[in-house]
């Protein structure tokens, strides 16, 4: 088994969570920002999923920063809260 050197040590890095993500409560008719933000290298692919489904973009439900936040326009309890 090769050991990794120092320059391959900063080049792959398990991916991990930086912040625990939570539960928001929001009221109805506002926006909501949820946070999942990883780090690693080489960078995490993220993805959304609400109730076991995929969470595909919407005119309402839109991912920035490489997926790291989804932001949900106009959040309504009977359609976006999750189990």
């Amino acid at each position: 088994m090769r050991k990794l050197s120092t320059r391959d040590e900063k080049k792959n890095f398990l991916p991990r969570f930086v912040k625990p993500m939570s539960d928001k409560l929001v009221p109805p008719g506002e926006t909501a920002v949820l946070e999942c933000l990883s780090s690693g290298s080489p960078r995490p692919r993220l993805s959304w999923r609400k109730d076991g489904a995929p969470l595909e973009p919407t005119e309402r439900h839109f991912f920035t920063a490489d997926s790291q936040l989804l932001i949900i326009v106009k959040a309504s309890p009977e359609e976006d809260q999750g189990r």
